[in-house]
Parts: structure tokens; sequence; C-alpha cells
């Protein structure tokens, strides 16, 4: 009795992504702005009404994408590298992802965050929010990491992992408006350069690391009266 429903949602879910999809290639390339339920009907040849029954509305249709896109560059960013080891190598893993998911692209347009927050920056609403709270975390995210492999010794102490999350999406940022560029190999190779370059600059070094260590393990030795 069960099984139809289940059979329904689960086949209206799948229309749901396919929409998003298409909907944040479309953005991608085009903007959120141009991103209305005519114009994404008229790109998938489907009823206004059907969308409708999706999405209410302008604005809930650009927050639906904003979520999907976020959840595809989970998908082939965030996953895979937070399954390097902790530690400079999963940020190593985080940046050298990034740069991968520039290189394919993902989304034909470059990087939807980056060309959603150029159209949206001076806009405030809720779509400005969503997009910037998506930006936001992936700067906190390199900030986190950073502080991971500091504990481990492999970022040296007195690197900030603010302004060294900062340097890192810079550098990624920059070469993210290379994507539909003739030297966007070019571009993408100068990006992991450099991203090498902030990393070595940032690590510790191996007798510091040493001593860290065993300052750590160190028992405190009580003054002597």
């Amino acid at each position: 009795m069960t099984q139809q429903p289940l059979r329904r949602r689960a086949d209206g879910n799948r229309t749901v992504e396919t929409i998003l999809r298409h909907a944040a290639d479309l953005a991608s390339q085009e903007g959120l702005d141009r991103l209305t339920i005519g114009v994404l009907a008229e790109r998938l040849d489907m009823s206004k009404s059907g969308l409708f029954g999706h999405f209410g509305s302008k604005e809930e249709l650009q927050l639906a994408t904003i979520e999907a896109a976020a959840r595809r560059i989970a998908a082939v960013v965030l996953q895979p590298a937070l399954k390097a080891p902790r530690g400079i190598a999963r940020l190593e893993a985080a940046c050298d992802r990034l740069i991968d998911y520039l290189t394919k692209p993902e989304f034909p347009g470059g990087c939807f965050f980056n060309m959603t927050r150029a159209e949206f920056h001076a806009r405030p609403g809720a779509v400005r929010d969503a997009i910037a709270e998506k930006k936001l975390y992936w700067r906190r995210l390199l900030a986190e990491l950073t502080r991971q492999a500091q504990a481990l010794g492999d970022i040296a102490a007195g690197i900030d992992p603010e302004q060294l999350a900062f340097e890192l999406e810079a550098v990624m940022d920059a070469a993210t408006w290379s994507v539909c560029d003739a030297h966007k190999g070019r571009e993408l190779d100068h990006a992991r350069r450099a991203v090498r370059r902030v990393l070595a600059q940032a690590r510790a070094q191996p007798g510091s690391r040493i001593a860290s260590r065993v300052t750590k393990r160190r028992p405190q030795r009580r003054p002597l009266r």
C-alpha cells in the first residue's frame, strides 16, 4: 500500500534535483537574476505550473538553487578532501580539490558561488545572505584545517589561521575567472603553484616541530624550595 506513494515521492525528488542541476548550471553562466520559473520552464521544456508546484516564487527557486549548488560542491570537493589524513595533507587536499573543481569544471560558468557573489554582493536580501554564508563556510573550513595542522605540528605556531585561510582563498578565487578563458590551464597551474608556495611558507620547521611535541609531552617541574 505504501510503495506507490513512496515511488511518487522518489520520482518527485529526482525531478527537483534535475531541475536544480539545470538551474545551477544556467545561473553560473547567466546569473541568478536571469533564473526565473518562465526561463527555466522554457529551457527544460516544462510547464510553468509544473515548476510552480516545486517553487512558489523566483526567490524560492534561487535559494533552492544555491543549496543544490552547495551540495554538488560538497560532493566533489569537501567529501574527498576530508578523507585525506588530518594535518597539512588535508589542507592541501582541500585546495587541490577546489582547483580540480575549476579544472573540470563542475559548473559551465566556473565557480557557482564566485559568479553569483559578484552578481549579488551589493544587493541586500535573502539571496545575498545565502551566497555569503556558503562562501564564509569555505573560509572557516580552511582556517579550521589550519588549526588542526598546527595542533599536529605541521603548520608553524606563529601562523594566523584566519590570515592563511584568506590568502589561500584569494589565490583560488583568482583562478576562478580563468575557467572560460583561453589560458585556463596556465592560470590554474599558477594557482596550484601559489597554493604550494603559501603552504610551504607556513610549514613548521622540522626542528621546531620536534621541539613543540617535546614541550607538549614534558611534565612541568615544580620550583625548588
